[in-house]
């Protein structure tokens, strides 16, 4: 455990200790939900973006090696010239 000081305007620790009534908790226990809330949330947001950013990555990764491959059909196939008569 560390115990350590934080500096807050009056009115936030006022506006704290008040909900923390409310709620039934003290001020302390109400604070470390609030960071440990706030701290998961943010984990969460960075663990979405990062695997957001690598799909991303192996999408475009796999579009570089599909356009590279040789003999790759261009244009219309047999089946698309009979279907829309070209």
């Amino acid at each position: 455990m560390v115990v350590t000081n934080v500096r807050i305007p009056r009115s936030n620790y006022l506006q704290i200790k008040a909900r923390a009534g409310e709620l039934g908790v003290s001020f302390n226990k109400y604070i470390n939900t609030l960071v440990k809330d706030s701290m998961r949330r943010q984990m969460m947001r960075s663990n979405v973006s990062q695997s957001m950013i690598k799909k991303q990555q192996s999408f475009w990764k796999a579009m570089e090696r599909i356009s590279k491959i040789k003999g790759k059909p261009m244009g219309w196939s047999e089946e698309d010239k009979a279907i829309y008569s070209v």
